[in-house]
C-alpha cells in the first residue's frame, strides 16, 4: 500500500511540475504577443502621425492647412498666390492670445478669414476680404476679441459652412 501511495504522489509531482511548465510557457508567450500588438500600435501611431497633415475641421468638413509659425512666415501669409487649393488654407499660429490685425496687400485672392481662440471656438469672422491693389489703403481686418489662431480659407467657405462666432473647430496634427 505504501508503495502503491508513493508511485501516486511521484506521478502526481510530475504532472504538477509539467502544468506549472507549461503555464509559464505559455506566461512568457501571452507576455510576447501583448508586446508584440503593443508596439504594433505604437508604430502605427507614429506612422500616422508623421504622414498626416495639418487639418482644422469645423462640423466633419476638413481643411488640409500650412502652417504659419515664424514671423516670416506670419509676414509672407498667402501673399502673390494665384490660387488655394478647394480644401486647403492657411493658419496662423500665435504663441499667446491676443487681437491679430491682418490685412490684404499682395494677396491675389478673396478669402475668408477665422479668429480662433485658445479654447478651438470662433471669435471673429471676416467674409470675402477682397485683395489689395492699392497698397496705400489695403483695409484692415481685426478681431475685438482675443484670439490664438487666426484661419486663411477661399472665400465663400464660411457661408456655405455657416461658419460663425461661437462654433467649435477642431485641430489634428497642428504642432
Amino acid at each position: 500500500m505504501v508503495l502503491h501511495a508513493t508511485r501516486t504522489r511521484g506521478l502526481l509531482g510530475i504532472q504538477v511540475r509539467f502544468l506549472a511548465e507549461a503555464f509559464c510557457k505559455m506566461k512568457k508567450r501571452i507576455i510576447t504577443l501583448i508586446i508584440v500588438v503593443f508596439l504594433i500600435i505604437v508604430l502605427t501611431i507614429v506612422v500616422y502621425n508623421k504622414n498626416s497633415k495639418p487639418t482644422v475641421c469645423f462640423l466633419g468638413k476638413c481643411f488640409e492647412v500650412e502652417i504659419a509659425k515664424t514671423d516670416e512666415e506670419k509676414s509672407r501669409g498667402l501673399m502673390f498666390r494665384e490660387s488655394l487649393g478647394e480644401d486647403k488654407g492657411m493658419l496662423f499660429v500665435y504663441d499667446d492670445e491676443g487681437i491679430y490685425v491682418f490685412w490684404m496687400k499682395n494677396t491675389l485672392m478673396p478669402l475668408d478669414i477665422i479668429w480662433i481662440n485658445s479654447d478651438f471656438e470662433v471669435v471673429h469672422v471676416e467674409k470675402n476680404v477682397k485683395p489689395c491693389i492699392n497698397f496705400e489703403n489695403c483695409e484692415i481686418f481685426q478681431p475685438s476679441i482675443n484670439a490664438k489662431f487666426v484661419l486663411e480659407l477661399n472665400s465663400g467657405v464660411v457661408n456655405t459652412l455657416e461658419i460663425e462666432e461661437g462654433k467649435k473647430v477642431k485641430f489634428y496634427n497642428i504642432k
